[in-house]
């Protein structure tokens, strides 16, 4: 079973664990919540203040989906910001710790994207791909774009 359908089967949106949510979280979740409950294709702009934790709520976000996604794109500004959100996303180490989901729940597949891909098949296996917008853009991919179907969600952190 793919690792968002699984683990949303498991979560505990509120957590049980040692950390709690904080409050520019919880608004976030009630406004992911209330966006993804919505017919409406325009896609929700959370913003809150830097440090509050914009990126446990961007691991949390596709467990909120149904259907559950397959596979979810987070685009971010820099080098040093990919590879902590990769590492993060590889772990849910913050989700772990709210209790939000499992300590025992299977890890996701991870690929951090250093440069551009050779072929679309490289991100198939993934359920996260972390990558930096020159790494993604469709300018680079013109003769060969992604499938329109390759990712189901995609947030992009501190653009």
């Amino acid at each position: 079973m793919p690792f968002f359908e699984q683990t949303s089967r498991r979560l505990n949106l509120l957590g049980e664990g040692a950390l709690t949510w904080r409050k520019p979280q919880m608004g976030a979740l009630g406004a992911l919540l209330q966006s993804f409950s919505l017919d409406d294709e325009e896609p929700p702009l959370i913003s809150i203040p830097t440090g509050t934790g914009k990126t446990a709520v961007a691991m949390i976000a596709p467990l909120l989906l149904s259907p559950s996604p397959r596979r979810v794109l987070i685009v971010e500004p820099s080098v040093e910001l990919r590879h902590q959100i990769a590492e993060e996303a590889k772990e849910q180490g913050v989700l772990r710790a709210l209790g939000c989901i499992p300590a025992d729940a299977d890890k996701p597949s991870v690929l951090e994207l250093e440069g551009r891909v050779k072929g679309w098949s490289e991100v198939a296996e993934a359920d996260f791909v972390v990558s930096h917008p020159k790494s993604i853009s469709p300018l680079h991919y013109e003769t060969s774009p992604p499938p329109t179907d390759l990712f189901d969600l995609g947030p992009i952190d501190n653009c």
